[in-house]
């Protein structure tokens, strides 16, 4: 779907996914992926409530899995993205700093 750029198609796919997970890091890993399909729907679209809803998906995801470094990162990117620049960098400072990064 994303190779089209059928948004509503890979949100729709996304959000299945995150209605079927069920242990913490299926969930996790769930919201991360809705939140990256987001992010890259937000840049090419350049939409600031787009990229509100990754930040949303991330957090979600951080929710589920709180050391969960590439999550924290790519909601540091939304963050950024929405000119919250000392969010996002509070978030890729937690980023550099968790085990496997």
């Amino acid at each position: 779907a994303l190779e089209f750029l059928n948004w509503k198609t890979a949100e729709f796919a996304a959000q299945e996914t995150v209605a079927d997970a069920q242990t913490a890091k299926d969930i996790a890993v769930a919201h991360y992926e809705f939140g990256v399909i987001l992010t890259d729907e937000g840049l090419q679209k350049n939409k600031i409530e787009i990229f509100a809803r990754a930040h949303d998906e991330f957090t979600k995801a951080l929710a589920a899995a709180p050391n969960f470094p590439q999550a924290l990162f790519d909601d540091g990117r939304a963050l950024a993205h929405m000119n919250q620049d000392d969010a996002a960098k509070a978030r890729f400072e937690r980023s550099a700093h968790q085990p496997g990064h």
